[in-house]
């Protein structure tokens, strides 16, 4: 190759790779900009109330700029809003490691670890965050967990300092109602509450809670009015429930039924929403939904008595006796699931639940083989198939739920906030 041939190559890859080295600048600052006008469009929608608009929004700037951590403390803090606590630490662990949103962004986690229940994390969140412009809140939920982690002097402390240095600010009106209920004072409890909210409109939870102690009264109308505030304004799984459950005391399964699926969507792990659906789509023969939702409230509740009590009543609905005994079982020790002793195999796979092989069966050969037959004849298997059926033991306990109760009150187990 001659050298003039040589240099025209050279000279050719050089400006082709100019070329594309300059597209790409291009591509990239075209990218950035795009995130930037997404990133400003969620920020509007969220300031609107708009959440799902918002985090559409949001989730494609960070598509097209990962690297920006304003976007992803937005997307963070939107997903906060949603309910969607878990898929909001990501984006707020990587907003934390820049200097210009660290302290947002541990807030924001603080908050998410404090609607979470894990009042051990948040503390570690918020204890240094003695600068925030949201000092108040951050001491509200400091006093919250200390007294929730046992830590009895600390919760004193910070109760002195929320109480001395914003006397009138809407987190210690919301503090002074969750002591007020604490204290059995529903009436003083509303009160706190109400104020809280007319401080700051804007407060969390501080609606449902007013909803939730109405209900508590058998005051449904007013619980009802106070509970569609709170769902109005972000996704909210006990609010939800809690109007499914009025909905169900007026005998509007259909109403009831879409509550119970909204508070699901906002919070899976709602243990009575999955109950109460299980429940309605049983009366409405409806079967084999029921036995999904049945299957996860049991899988959510393992020691409570009511969910294996109704899986055992589908069953029984659904011929299948076997399993259903097996339910009974289970849920006639008082320890509830530690009531089973063993299950078969079969039927540990289809609940999700593993056996105990050192366990011993408590009861008479003749009700073993009994059952073992009803069970095989129920799976289409021959009787004298060498396989254990699904059989529990020891029985005997503890009376059976009864569901003709009002409602169920899973209560709020955590404090709002």
């Amino acid at each position: 190759m001659t050298r003039e041939r040589f240099s025209w190559d050279f000279a050719c890859i050089s400006k082709f790779a100019a070329l594309v080295l300059l597209l790409c600048l291009s591509a990239n600052g075209e990218a950035a900009a795009s995130a930037a006008s997404l990133n400003a469009e969620g920020s509007r929608a969220l300031t609107a109330g708009d959440v799902a608009t918002a985090l559409q929004k949001f989730h494609a700037a960070a598509r097209l700029d990962p690297a920006n951590p304003d976007i992803q403390l937005n997307l963070g803090l939107a997903l906060v809003r949603a309910g969607k606590l878990a898929d909001a630490l990501a984006p707020l662990h990587k907003a934390a490691r820049s200097p210009a949103t660290s302290a947002q962004a541990h807030m924001l986690l603080g908050v998410d670890y404090f609607e979470s229940r894990q009042y051990a994390k948040a503390i570690g969140e918020l204890k240094n965050l003695q600068n925030s412009g949201e000092q108040d809140r951050v001491l509200y939920m400091l006093e919250e967990s200390y007294r929730l982690t046992g830590n009895k002097a600390a919760a004193r402390d910070a109760f002195r300092e929320i109480d001395s240095r914003f006397p009138d600010s809407a987190w210690t009106h919301f503090l002074l109602g969750s002591a007020y209920e604490s204290q059995q004072q529903p009436e003083k409890a509303i009160a706190e509450y109400r104020e809280a909210v007319n401080k700051d409109p804007a407060i969390p939870n501080a609606r449902f809670a007013i909803g939730y102690l109405y209900w508590r009264q058998q005051n449904p109308e007013q619980a009802r009015a106070w509970l569609e505030q709170e769902v109005q304004r972000g996704c909210h799984s006990l609010a939800n429930f809690y109007l499914g459950e009025i909905a169900r005391g007026d005998k509007d399964p259909a109403k009831a039924e879409g509550f119970y699926r909204r508070a699901i969507a906002c919070d899976a792990s709602n243990a009575d929403a999955h109950l109460r659906l299980g429940v309605i789509l049983t009366d409405e023969k409806r079967y084999r939904d029921a036995l999904i939702e049945l299957k996860k409230a049991v899988a959510l509740s393992p020691d409570q008595a009511t969910p294996h009590y109704h899986l055992g009543a589908l069953y029984r609905q659904m011929g299948r006796s076997a399993w259903a005994w097996c339910e009974r079982v289970c849920r006639s020790n008082s320890d509830g699931w530690h009531g089973l002793q063993a299950c078969d195999p079969t039927y540990a796979a289809e609940s999700g639940r593993a056996i105990n092989p050192s366990a011993h069966f408590k009861v008479s050969p003749l009700r073993l083989h009994r059952h073992h037959c009803r069970w095989r004849r129920e799976s289409r298997a021959p009787c004298g198939t060498p396989h254990r059926p699904p059989l529990c033991g020891p029985s005997g306990g503890t009376a059976l739920p009864n569901d003709n109760e009002a409602s169920l009150d899973p209560g709020r187990e955590s404090p709002p906030s």
